[in-house]
């Protein structure tokens, strides 16, 4: 049940229960009309579920997104697995091959500091969140659903951690796997659209400049389209 914000008023939907009612008035109470206003992904109640079987969404790739001439870099993107239902998440492989010298980049692969890390992870718009296959078997989610499971009003922390460039050698290809979860921030369960995950790629032509100026840096990031089963 999303909370409606017209001008100075917000509505929580009549049949809210005083328990969500109490988790409005808590949580909001301290913020001002313009804050209320841009308060997007705050939700009450509960979220649609899955079917018992079957899928309940399709994940595909939309763009593998493009790698500026001169990076040197090649970048694939693949579904391993295609669709969302209750017993598994959608999920692709990320895979970077180094088409020149050895070299320094910030494009490591599902691996700490790597691409999609701590904030990076969420899609635009926001809905989706990629986490490393290996990383989202350990987090805690809802029975039959993939999105941690964490209040909507609970704010993300991340370790604080410092990150260095990772190596590439001649011809090195280095792969990795994500899976693609609901962000538990936003309204909704995998809504159908497309989705964009992006994060800034840096690239020092050897492991001696890396403390200097990349000799490239660029945004770059797969889309993802969801849609429902036929």
């Amino acid at each position: 049940m999303p909370i409606s914000v017209t001008g100075d008023t917000f509505t929580v939907p009549a049949e809210a229960s005083t328990v969500q009612r109490r988790t409005v008035l808590r949580t909001l109470g301290g913020l001002g009309t313009a804050a209320l206003a841009g308060c997007a992904g705050f939700c009450l109640g509960d979220r649609p579920n899955p079917p018992e079987s079957g899928v309940y969404r399709r994940v595909t790739v939309a763009d593998e997104g493009s790698v500026p001439e001169g990076a040197d870099l090649e970048t694939s993107v693949s579904m391993t697995e295609a669709t969302v239902t209750r017993e598994h998440p959608a999920r692709f492989e990320l895979a970077i091959r180094n088409t020149g010298a050895p070299r320094a980049t910030t494009a490591g692969v599902a691996e700490m500091c790597g691409l999609f890390d701590r904030e990076e992870g969420g899609s635009r718009p926001p809905a989706l969140w990629v986490h490393p296959v290996e990383e989202a078997r350990h987090l805690d989610r809802p029975d039959g659903r993939f999105l941690a499971d964490r209040p909507t009003d609970e704010q993300r922390n991340w370790p604080d951690y410092g990150c260095l460039p990772r190596q590439y050698d001649a011809g090195e290809t280095v792969r990795g796997e994500y899976a693609v979860w609901h962000d538990y921030r936003q309204c909704g369960y995998f809504p159908t659209g497309t989705y964009r995950f992006e994060d800034t790629v840096s690239v020092w032509n050897s492991m001696m400049e890396r403390t200097g100026t990349p000799n490239h840096r660029f945004t770059w990031g797969p889309t993802l389209r969801v849609s429902k089963p036929e």
